[in-house]
Parts: C-alpha cells; structure tokens; sequence
C-alpha cells in the first residue's frame, strides 16, 4: 500500500469521526489560506517522515502527522476519539478566536 492509500484510509477515519459527531465534511488536508473552514473541524498535515534503516538503507518509513481537533466546546468529548488512536500522542490544547484546538501527533 503506498502512501496516498494510506493517508486516504486515515482520511476516511476522521471523516467518519466527523460525521459521527454532527460536522461531517469538515476534514481538512493541508487546507490553503484562501479555505473558509467551519467549525467543529479536524485539519491535519503530514509534518515528518520517520526513516528506520537496515544495512545502511530506508527499511521502514512512518508518516508522523499533526492533528488539529478545533472545536467550540471546552468539554467536547469527540477529540478523544483521535488520541485513542494507535501510536498517537496528545501535545498541546490552546485556545485562539474562542475556538478551543486539541493537538496530537499521530505516526501512521
């Protein structure tokens, strides 16, 4: 399976994570500036690539992922439902334009 497909899968999760929770559609990859979003939103971006090497060469490679959960609710349960996720970690939550952001970064 190559990259795209994987990202694609991924995508199809957060989508039904969205729909689930009454936002569905609001999933953004890598959105432009120019994009109007709405919100409650998962937006998120590939931000590294982790590289494990046997016998001096690329052997396995893991995309590592910034998720961003915004949300208008200081108590909404469904950015939980990303950090349950397998190799994902919470990093920060922040509040910015009264919008509360849930950050976790995911290697998938």
């Amino acid at each position: 399976m190559d990259q795209q497909d994987r990202r694609l899968i991924l995508d199809d999760y957060f989508r039904k994570v969205a729909e689930e929770n009454g936002f569905k559609g609001n999933v953004y990859y890598e959105p432009l500036p120019s994009v109007k979003m709405h919100y409650d939103a998962i937006v998120y971006s590939r931000s590294y690539i982790h590289t494990q090497h046997a016998d001096n060469r690329p052997y396995i490679k893991r995309d590592r992922y910034t998720v961003t959960c915004i949300h208008q609710s200081p108590t909404a349960k469904w950015p939980g439902k990303i950090g349950d996720l397998p190799m994902c970690e919470f990093e920060r939550e922040f509040v910015s334009d009264n919008l509360h952001h849930t950050v976790y970064v995911l290697y998938y």
